[in-house]
Order: structure tokens, then sequence, then C-alpha cells
């Protein structure tokens, strides 16, 4: 009842708020001046890998006079009809020339196609079903609802999620693949009639082509639950044999708790009678000095009576005492006030601590502002992942990102220092690259920019007088089909590992830094890889291996890493990513971080 109820809800939302909202979208960006007409057939925005179809006309003037520009991206076209292609999320700018003069220039929003949802028949989201209904739906498909484009969707593959129920009741999770298409395999449909499955079958992994060609993950799945009576039923002496056993089991535990509870009563009697002899020994000694003591004093009383200065040696015990009662009042005096004194340094240390933390979280919300967005890093490479752990709260280590018409370039960058200095160090690396690549695209020539440019903004020379503040850092770059990288490195190295392969692919960077002592004509050596379906590429910087562990304090070391990453290397990327996190907590425990971790993992 509860999902039907979702359905309704989520139907009326379209009805009756998206379809309006777009149609609105429509008409916004429908844009018009006095003398040109830009209008598009289908589209309500420019959208990112599609052919947008514009009609552009002014009154009076020809449709052959007419030449149209469009930046970013391309525009083809004659006679007022033209096809615009962007590549790009933002905004893009058409420019209408009449016979070479500018007549008008015109901004559209650039978006990305929204992701589909896939559907299993017509089942989708939480949904219940008979197994007979799932098993003649045959195949998942994926469309995007309610939306203006007639955009066509391909499932390559997905993966199927069962619950088996064992003889002994125990239960196992059975997962299966379908790396070919969107319909169910003979297994799938196997599982699905198995009656001793639970009652949940979930569909994930859920990946499509879209019409540009790209492949891309639906983050939305598709769950199952069956309503045949077929899961109800247990057969009854397997019942019978579960109810004996969980009464066996109980009373088993219970006299396992009573014998655990005479244990310890017979642990408390025995400390407690040790207790007892102590104390009475403890006695015994207490009233020997006693009777000691009385002794020496009967001895000191007959003693006094026998001598004249009884009353000298009182008046001096009692200047003694009023002397001491003096001393202490001053003394505690003192202490107050120097007590004092400590809780304004301690209100003044806390006043200064807490301003000098909030500079620091606004200064985290600058870097992050630096970073490029995950949106578009995922977008460009949707098998992907980017682990980023600063050692405080801001860090040294970043990443960088940039996609061309015919490349996607991204960098692991690993700045001397940490927190604050090396924060004010990533931002300016940063700047540098964004700087680099709008002169070239050319990996070598990035670094050796990037070089000089740090070394101009620290002042560094080499005469050994200017500090050695730098970087090392990997970046490459992919072709749009992403069969080949270029990779370039200042001390910090590349790993492909190969589909199905045990060994890490690594590939060496030149032994030197960006900026510090590296000098102003370093050359910073290229490779070029050739890459294969499902090959996977690792840019990390020093911080996951040199992180030293709890249980040795020592460091992971790069055997460990590479390790790690062989043994998890069938998960998805996001799995990946889990993993590597969950890890490095567990290797670290208590243990403060010892530098900034940034990994990244890019599947092909």
């Amino acid at each position: 009842m509860k999902n039907y109820i979702l359905n309704f809800i989520e139907l009326t939302i379209v009805k009756y708020f998206a379809l309006p909202l777009i149609l609105f979208c429509n008409l916004l960006y429908s844009q018009k001046t006095e003398n040109v007409s830009i209008s598009m057939n289908d589209l309500n925005a420019l959208y990112i890998g599609v052919e947008n179809f514009l009609t552009i006309a002014i009154p009076g003037v020809s449709s052959g006079n007419l030449t149209v520009k469009i930046s970013p991206g391309s525009i083809e076209g004659k006679d007022g009809k033209y096809i615009a292609k962007v590549y790009k999320r933002g905004s893009a700018t058409i420019e209408v020339f009449n016979q070479g003069e500018l007549i008008e220039t015109v901004e559209f929003k650039s978006l990305f196609i929204p992701s589909p949802v896939p559907y299993l028949g017509n089942l989708t989201g939480d949904t219940n079903s008979k197994r007979e209904d799932l098993i003649s739906a045959e195949c998942i498909s994926a469309e995007i609802p309610n939306f203006l484009l007639n955009l066509k969707f391909k499932v390559t593959s997905f993966s199927m999620q069962v619950s088996l129920i064992k003889q002994d009741r125990s239960v196992t999770n059975v997962k299966m693949l379908n790396p070919h298409d969107g319909c169910l395999t003979e297994e799938m449909k196997a599982y699905i009639l198995n009656p001793n499955i639970e009652s949940a079958i979930h569909f994930d992994d859920i990946k499509v082509q879209c019409p540009d060609g790209a492949i891309r993950r639906i983050n939305n799945r598709i769950t199952i639950r069956l309503t045949d009576e077929l899961l109800n039923k247990l057969d009854l002496e397997q019942q019978k044999v579960i109810l004996q056993n969980a009464e066996i089991l109980f009373k088993e535990q219970r006299i396992l708790a009573q014998k655990n509870e005479m244990k310890q009563q017979a642990s408390v009697l025995k400390k407690q009678n040790r207790l007892i002899l102590k104390r009475k020994n403890e006695i015994i000694a207490h009233e020997k000095e006693i009777l000691f003591q009385k002794n020496v004093l009967n001895a000191q009383v007959i003693k006094i009576k026998n001598q004249n200065t009884f009353l000298s040696i009182s008046i001096i015990v009692i200047l003694g005492v009023v002397f001491l009662m003096v001393f202490s009042i001053r003394s505690n005096r003192m202490v107050k006030n120097a007590n004092l004194k400590l809780a304004e340094q301690n209100i003044i240390i806390a006043r200064k601590n807490h301003e000098i933390t909030d500079s620091i979280n606004y200064a985290e919300r600058i870097q992050r502002s630096i970073l490029p967005p995950l949106v578009e890093v995922e977008t460009a490479l949707p098998e992907s992942f980017i682990l980023f752990k600063p050692k405080d709260i801001v860090s040294g280590d970043f990443y960088w990102f940039f996609e061309s018409v015919d490349k996607i370039l991204i960098a692991v960058a690993d700045c001397t220092g940490h927190g604050v200095p090396g924060a004010f160090m990533s931002a300016i690396g940063s700047e540098k690259l964004n700087e680099a690549v709008m002169r070239s695209d050319d990996v070598s020539a990035i670094l050796q920019s990037v070089n000089i440019g740090m070394k101009k903004v620290l002042h560094q020379s080499g005469d050994g007088n200017s500090t050695n503040d730098g970087m090392d850092i990997a970046i490459c770059a992919f072709d749009k089909d992403m069969t080949k990288l270029v990779y370039a490195g200042a001390n910090r190295p590349i790993w492909v590992l190969r589909n199905g392969n045990n060994i890490i692919e690594e590939t060496k960077a030149t032994k030197a830094a960006i900026g510090g002592y590296t000098i102003d004509e370093q050359e910073f050596v290229k490779h070029e890889i050739n890459l294969q379906k499902n090959d996977t590429v690792y840019l990390f910087s020093d911080g996951f291996a040199d992180q030293f562990g709890i249980g040795n304090n020592k460091k992971l070391k790069t055997k460990s890493f590479k390790k790690e990453i062989l043994v998890n290397q069938l998960k998805s990327m996001e799995d990946q990513k889990w993993h590597l996190d969950s890890f490095i907590e567990n290797w670290k425990g208590t243990l403060e971080q010892t530098d900034d971790i940034l990994v990244v993992g890019i599947r092909v």
C-alpha cells in the first residue's frame, strides 16, 4: 500500500508540477530581440552531447545572408535551420551576423541530459509483483519520463541480487551479472523461480548507452517484492526442529550463564575473604601501634611533669600554630589570585583558538570552491572515484580537472606541507594549472609552465637563499574514446591495472619537483599508454602509503597499498573508494593522520 501511495504522489508531481515547469523553462530560454528571433523546435535549453535544432530569422532579411557562430561549441546549417552542439556545462553564446555584420548576441544555458529511470517491463522503483509477471517482463529498459526530447537509451549491463535460504536455514547472498544486454539470463530466471529465495529481488549496477554514445551508470535500482504464497510456506517438521534447536540453545545459554554467575560469586567470595584477612591484619597492626604510642605518650607526660619548662613549650607551640595559620591564609590568597589569572588566560586562549578555527574552516570552504566540482568529473569519467582526506581542515593535496573538445585532463598534486601552508601552496598550484592549460593541453608543456610560474610567484632562484617549497604532481590526458592516455609526472608515478591481471604496471615520473630548486629549463618526460576496455588507472599522493598503523606503529608502504587495490579490482569504483577509506581508517585507528591522503581511480 505504501508503494502505491508513493507512485501516486510521484505521478501527481510530474503531471501538475514538472510538466508546467518544463513548458515555462521552454518559454524562458526562447530568446528574442527586436531584430533577431532564435527559437528551438523541441528544446527548452541546449543539451550536452546531442543535436539541438534551432530556427534563426531576421524580419525582412533573407535567411541565406545569415551566418551564425556559437562559443563554446559548434553549429552547422543554413537557410535559418541549424544544429548546435555544446560540450561543457554552463552557458553558450550564439552570435548572428548579417553579411558579416554582428547583429545580435544571445546566451543560452548548457545542461546535461537528465539520468534516465530503469524499468523491468512496467515495473520500477520498489514494487510488488508475482514471479510469472517478472519472468514475462524479460528485459530492462531506460527512459526519461515526461521529457521533451525523444532520446533512446540502450541498457548495456546490470546485476541481479537475491538472498538464498539453505537447508540449515542460513542465508547466503547471490549476485549475478549480465554484462552484454538488459535481458534476464536463464540463470536469473531459474533463481527467480527458486522457492528458497527470500521475497526481495534487487536489480542494480544498471549501465546505459546514452544518445551521444557515452556509457552512464544509473543510480536508481529496481526492487521487486514477490507476492506469491510459495515463499510463505515452510515445512512443519523444519519449523519444529528449529523451535527445538532454539529451546535447547536457550537452555544451554541459561546453564552457561548460571555457571558464569557461580564463578563470579566464587571469585567475589575469594576477594572478600582476602580483604577481611587484610583488614584483620591491619587492625592487629594498628592496635600494636596504638599500644606503642600510648606507652610513648605516658613516658612523655611523666617527663613533662618533671620539667619546669612546660609553660614555655606551650607558648612556643601556640606561636608556631599561629604562624602556620597566617602563612596558610596568605598562601591560599596567592593561589586564588594565580588561579584567577590562569582562568583569564585560558579564556583568552580559548577565544583565540575559536577565532583561528573559524578562519581555517572558512579557508576550507574557499579551498573546496577552488577544487573542480565532482559532478563534472563524474560526468566526464562516470567509472571513477576521488578519495580526498585532508590531515587537517585544509589540505596541501589537491586534484585538478579540465575537459576540452577532444581531451579529458586530470591531475593529483601533493604540495609542500599540509594544513594552512599546504592550502596556500595548493591554491597557487591550481591557479597555475588553469593558466597553463589555456596555452597548451600537452601534459609535459603544462608541467614546465607550472614550474616556471610557481617559482616566479614564490620568488625562488637556484642560489640556495630562496625557499624550497613546491609540489609533486601526476597529470594525464585521456582521449575522448578512452583508448589512449598521455602521462607526465614530477616525482609522482601512475599505475595501470589491466583487466584480469594481477600485476600493476607502474610508469615512473621525472625525478624533479615543481618549484623549489628545480631549474626553469627542466623538462618533464611524457609517456603514451594504450588502454583497453576495463583497464583501471590510479593517481595518488604519498599520504596513503605513509600512514602509520595502530597495531605496529609502522608505515603502510606502497607494497600493501598495491595489495589492497589488487584484491578489490573486480569491485565497482564506488565500492573500491569505500573499501580504501574503510581500510585506511582501520589501519590508522586512534593514531593521528600522518599526511593528507588523495587517491583517484579511473576505469576505462
